[in-house]
């Protein structure tokens, strides 16, 4: 039998699955070359270049919703859920939409933050019902 703590989990990691998807990287109208070399080079594992190009990205455009979220997934697949946290939470800062609440959401997941990667990803789904439909 699964325990409570365990249903939860994995609820809130379908919700987040049906949300995302199975993409990683959604480019944006102002995505750089660097940004997207940095995504290439996750997709081919390579997390620790595409990653300072992404951090050097994010801090060179500190105010870019886009730069943080990417940044974020990079060190979510990396699994450094806490750096990927912070990145996520500028991000939701900076454009408090679906995308960017759900990648907070991913994050809060890795840390083990069940009931507020929870709360994440309803806030998403408020803000946009057919988000990764």
């Amino acid at each position: 039998m699964l325990r409570p703590h365990a249903i939860k989990t994995a609820c809130v990691a379908s919700t987040l699955f049906i949300c995302c998807g199975s993409g990683f990287f959604v480019p944006g109208s102002r995505t750089s070359a660097r940004q997207s070399s940095g995504m290439a080079a996750t997709s081919s594992d390579m997390q620790e270049s595409a990653i300072a190009q992404l951090r050097a990205v994010a801090e060179g455009r500190k105010k870019d919703a886009d730069a943080w979220y990417n940044l974020g997934l990079a060190l979510n697949r990396a699994g450094k859920g806490k750096e990927s946290r912070k990145a996520f939470e500028k991000a939701v800062k900076l454009r408090p939409d679906a995308k960017s609440h759900v990648g907070l959401a991913s994050s809060l997941l890795l840390l083990n933050k069940t009931g507020d990667a929870e709360r994440e990803a309803r806030q998403a789904l408020s803000l946009d019902p057919q988000f990764g439909a």
